[in-house]
């Protein structure tokens, strides 16, 4: 008897990963359903990463395939050779410092089959550099419950833009496509980071489904190219300093490509949802160039409460831009 499930790929990328690469590799072999195949895009590394992954290639009860970039592709360039290089129906993406729960692939994997969704993202739990439990969960640090009415809110499609039209609540590495809408997420613009990029195509293409249940421990750490913000007030408000309106400014360019995606496909972005997608990039860009002045500053951040409450996280994001 023939086995009708779906196969599933893991498409992990790598970059200098040897410190935190071999808990992550350990989690994906002690998966309650383990995948058909392990698909490894190494974006040039000068540590042991290649050397860790051969060896666990030796003794992995799937298919491994390592690739080495002969030059460096960035993340969001990596992530979308490795899900074009993924032969399963099912694609995990996966973060090279992170550790995955038993039943991640079983559970995400199950979802998708019975949803009919073209993508789910999961809860995640956190942990430090020395895979220390740290305190909340990847939807808190986002504020997803709070902001948006919970997570069934997602398989609301207007529900669902509305929450990436405030910030993007998808976390790249809880996240498991069908390879059959590869095509409608590839490729992924230079500017956009591949999590993010990916959502929006699914959204709109398809469905999201958003489950509540933490399926991976997210690695807080100082060298990862793309985290999430302390959960401080005082850490948040540091970055929102460090990063100044040169973040707003990638957003809006991001979000300047999103239109005009949005444009050249109507039969996705009806007229109201392409004005909501220039609303978002009109914040972003006033958010770039407000003024030097607290006092003048804060008088235009009033002024556009209405947009800071439907295009970012209200009146957090405008207590950041009045103080930063």
């Amino acid at each position: 008897m023939t086995d009708s499930r779906p196969t599933l790929s893991v498409a992990l990328c790598t970059y200098n990963g040897a410190a935190y690469l071999p808990e992550q590799l350990e989690s994906i072999a002690a998966q309650s359903r383990v995948p058909d195949e392990l698909v490894v895009c190494d974006d040039g590394s000068h540590d042991a990463t290649e050397e860790l992954v051969a060896r666990f290639a030796r003794r992995a009860a799937y298919p491994v395939r390592f690739i080495s970039n002969p030059v460096n592709l960035g993340s969001s360039r990596n992530f979308a050779q490795a899900i074009g290089l993924c032969t399963g129906d099912f694609i995990a993406l996966c973060d090279q410092d992170d550790k995955w729960e038993p039943r991640k692939l079983e559970t995400l994997a199950d979802i998708l089959h019975t949803s009919g969704a073209g993508g789910v993202f999961s809860n995640g739990y956190l942990m430090d550099g020395l895979s220390k439990p740290v305190s909340g969960t990847l939807w808190e640090l986002s504020r997803f419950f709070e902001r948006d009415g919970g997570f069934e809110w997602f398989r609301s499609r207007p529900h669902a833009i509305s929450a990436l039209l405030r910030c993007n609540v998808v976390t790249g590495a809880t996240m498991m496509i069908r390879a059959g809408l590869r095509d409608r997420v590839l490729p992924i613009p230079q500017e956009w980071i591949h999590d993010g990029w990916i959502a929006w195509m699914l959204v709109l293409h398809s469905q999201m489904v958003a489950c509540p249940e933490p399926l991976i421990h997210y690695r807080l750490h100082s060298s990862q190219q793309v985290g999430m913000p302390g959960r401080s007030a005082l850490s948040r408000l540091r970055r929102a300093r460090q990063t100044g309106g040169t973040a707003y400014r990638t957003e809006e360019k991001q979000f300047g490509i999103l239109e005009a995606y949005g444009e050249a496909h109507p039969e996705l972005c009806a007229p109201e949802l392409r004005r909501s997608i220039t609303k978002k990039r009109q914040l972003c860009a006033f958010r770039a160039e407000l003024p030097a002045s607290r006092l003048a500053r804060w008088r235009e951040i009033a002024a556009n409460s209405s947009e800071y409450r439907l295009y970012s996280q209200g009146w957090r994001s405008m207590l950041k831009d009045t103080l930063r």
